[in-house]
């Protein structure tokens, strides 16, 4: 049976970086056909594939977690998953997409065949097989979007692909060239007594014939965790035809675990309980763009006129492989990617999101990251609605003014693009008087919650600085006798990134014996541009530092990079103490002099939805809401408004986990759970126009009926536990 469909968007391909290019189109305001081949959502994080969501955690940078969209879909599993269940994660897809009334969902569509017009420039039509193939079914649109991480539209219409490998690339960082790489994933389960396994007659491969790195990677993964999710990659000779399957891969490997390995003894009460059908090969095929995204643009943070998406991945390096961190290198902070690498050259209405993208074989590792894919979505769905609704060709939408637009249509959706200094000229919070009931009055932890173990680490924790000098930091500290401390001040690099950079003091006291003390050390320091400060204490053994929780934004404490295998960090030997709770970090109880005042009200009216060099965001003084906090806004004349945004502290240097797992918290602490939108009527009465009490997002935004006002005012009357008011945003509109 043959079938029909007409869309304004078709979208191909139900993972991540699909379902936000089909929901963000949809909001947009556009009919959306969305097509999946397989029925679950997800993709390589769906339930049958389960690889690790990562995204942009290998940048040097604590608060680069991903906003927009995919951020509003990891709070919503947040709230629902207290188990941490795959069926959970796929409820949450399934009603994100389910709940858009112009986006139909299509599972189990296999697609066979693009059709482009006479002058091949545009695509007219996509045919695809349902399951069992029992119906054919066409799918026309006016715009296209391949999400399928393997370009499989632009190899149907034979348009131009970029090679397999760049061997000047591979020359200059040594890219590991032999084939592809064909992963999957497996599961085992502990059971009562001894269990054997009898390697089948029919498996062609041998595990010890695999290269080293993913075999150490899947040895070190299942002695950790024994009854995790685990990554199984073969990176050896591949036989003849027929490939491999995922079944044959994680026998050879398990035949050796059980069987051949020094750890066979600790094995023999395991057995496999879960093997993914779902086995994905790299390098996959990248289209050729307008642009071609290179490592060195990564790495230098390139901008872009038509930057449209944020990542953070690292790169691939010496002998990379999928599952295993050798040869990974880290980037040194936040990149970005031009819309002029998210479509093909030569067609005028096919976007793409994920590593198949217009990049060069070592970058595409960083763009194939989940949640980098999931925003590069985001992105092309606001691309594709603009170009069917206005219309537009791709090409013309990377232009710069149009571009420009493009963006502020994408933070009215909260989603970042780094350094872009995207100004919406239709927000009215700018032109207005903008008060607060109060301000924390500088970046400090001057309360401890307990005192740390005696390390042989160095102390060093972060802090920002809007002065181009620092006369002093000081630490709260036990000392158990008097000892000489030597002490260096350092800034961050140009690039905004939170590490440390320059050295620009040092200094050598001497501090009494003594509990709870402040410790001061004083700096002649250079003259430095506003960003991020570091103070580093040289390990002493006879001091106790002090920590704070729920340090404000900015603050953080810094430690040695974890041992073991990791990947190559050329830019930092410390990494940042990250929260294990979804919220604040925590800090080394520290003040400055002069006070860092980085809080105040003026950070409401920023385009920043993000900390750079600074925090940038409004901070209220510790309370216990007994009384509101809140934010006011006054135009001196009557503004019509219909609309307002708001962007609360989502603790953004919280990073989710890679995979489902129980959580005994359903929200994010710095989040605003109940507040009340008011505006003050032409009579100066004060007309409500929203309240909740149970928020859990860390961006909403708020249409109704238009009212005339000179003050509009966020009553902020309770947050999921931080004793503050965090802000970053608030912005109103009349659309």
């Amino acid at each position: 049976m043959k079938k029909s469909h007409r869309h304004e968007v078709v979208v191909v391909g139900a993972g991540l970086a699909g379902i936000c290019a089909a929901v963000t189109a949809a909001r947009e305001g556009v009919l959306v056909a969305l097509i999946e081949a397989r029925e679950q959502l997800g993709g390589r994080v769906g339930p049958e594939a389960r690889a690790p969501m990562h995204g942009a955690d290998r940048c040097n940078f604590a608060y680069a977690r991903e906003t927009g969209l995919v951020d509003e879909i990891l709070l919503e599993k947040l709230r629902l998953d207290p188990v941490g269940s795959y069926e959970t994660w796929d409820r949450v897809l399934r009603n994100l997409v389910r709940g858009e009334p112009k986006l139909d969902l299509f599972e189990g569509m296999t697609i066979v065949e693009a059709t482009s017009n006479d002058r091949g420039d545009r695509v007219e039509s996509i045919l695809g097989n349902g399951m069992m193939g029992r119906t054919r079914e066409k799918f026309r649109g006016r715009t296209f979007i391949d999400c399928t991480g393997d370009a499989i539209l632009s190899q149907f219409l034979d348009l131009e692909m970029l090679p397999e490998r760049d061997d000047s690339a591979s020359e200059k960082i040594g890219v590991w060239t032999e084939g592809n790489r064909l992963v999957t994933h497996m599961r085992a389960r502990k059971v009562a007594g001894d269990t054997s396994f009898v390697r089948p007659e029919w498996i062609r491969i041998d595990w010890e014939q695999n290269e080293v790195a993913p075999r150490v990677a899947f040895a070190e993964a299942l002695l950790a965790k024994p009854e995790d999710v685990v990554a199984v990659e073969w990176a050896g000779e591949i036989p003849e035809a027929p490939s491999p399957d995922a079944r044959e891969i994680v026998y050879a490997a398990w035949d050796f675990v059980k069987n051949h390995s020094k750890f066979k003894d600790r094995a023999r009460n395991y057995e496999l309980s879960w093997i993914s059908p779902i086995l994905l090969s790299r390098p996959g095929p990248r289209i050729a763009g307008d642009h071609v995204l290179t490592v060195d643009e990564m790495k230098a943070q390139t901008p872009f006129h038509d930057a449209v998406a944020t990542g953070g991945a690292g790169f691939a390096g010496t002998d990379t492989f999928t599952t295993s961190p050798l040869g990974h290198v880290e980037q040194p902070g936040p990149f970005v990617v031009p819309l002029r690498s998210l479509y093909p050259k030569k067609m005028k209405n096919l976007f793409v999101a994920g590593g198949h993208a217009s990049v060069a074989p070592d970058g595409a590792f960083g763009l194939q990251a989940p949640l980098t894919s999931a925003v590069m979505g985001e992105a092309v769905g606001v691309a594709a609605a603009t170009a069917t609704l206005a219309p537009h060709v791709a090409r013309s939408l990377a232009k710069e003014v149009a571009c420009k637009a493009l963006r502020t249509a994408l933070l009215r959706r909260n989603h970042d693009v780094w350094d872009a200094n995207t100004v919406d000229p239709d927000d009215l919070v700018p032109k207005a008087e903008i008060s607060v009931s109060s301000t924390l009055s500088a970046c400090s932890c001057e309360t401890a919650d307990r005192p740390l173990p005696i390390s042989q680490d160095n102390l060093v924790v972060q802090f920002p600085a809007n002065t181009r000098s620092i006369d002093s930091v000081s630490l709260l500290l036990n000392l158990t006798e008097k000892t000489e401390l030597e002490a260096t001040l350092l800034a961050g690099p140009a690039n905004g990134s939170t590490i440390p950079s320059q050295t620009l003091a040092e200094t050598s006291i001497v501090a009494p014996k003594g509990k709870e003390q402040w410790v001061e050390f004083p700096f002649e320091s250079k003259t430095a541009r506003p960003g991020w400060r570091f103070l580093k204490v040289k390990a002493n053994d006879k001091i106790v530092p002090h920590l704070k929780e729920n340090a404000p934004v900015g603050a953080m404490r810094l430690v040695p990079r974890s041992s073991g295998v990791n990947a190559r960090n050329p830019y930092a030997n410390l990494q940042h103490a990250l929260p294990a709770s979804p919220g604040p970090a925590s800090s080394l109880c520290f003040k400055t002099s002069p006070p860092q005042a980085v809080y105040d009200s003026s950070n409401l009216s920023l385009p920043d939805i993000r900390p750079d060099s600074q925090p940038n965001l409004w901070i209220s003084q510790p309370t216990d809401f007994k009384y509101p906090e809140w934010i006011e806004a006054r135009w001196p004349e009557p503004q019509v408004i219909n609309r307002v945004d708001l962007v609360f502290d989502a603790s953004l240097e919280y990073r989710f986990p890679t995979r489902p797992e129980p959580s005994q918290w359903n929200a994010v602490s710095s989040i605003v759970r109940s507040y009340r939108l008011l505006a003050q009527n032409p009579e100066g009465k004060w007309d409500e126009l929203y309240a909740t009490t149970d928020n859990y997002q860390g961006f909403r935004s708020h249409c109704f009926k238009p009212v005339k006002t000179n003050v509009l005012e966020l009553e902020i009357r309770g947050t999921h536990g931080l004793d503050r008011a965090q802000v970053y945003a608030i912005r109103a509109y009349e659309s």
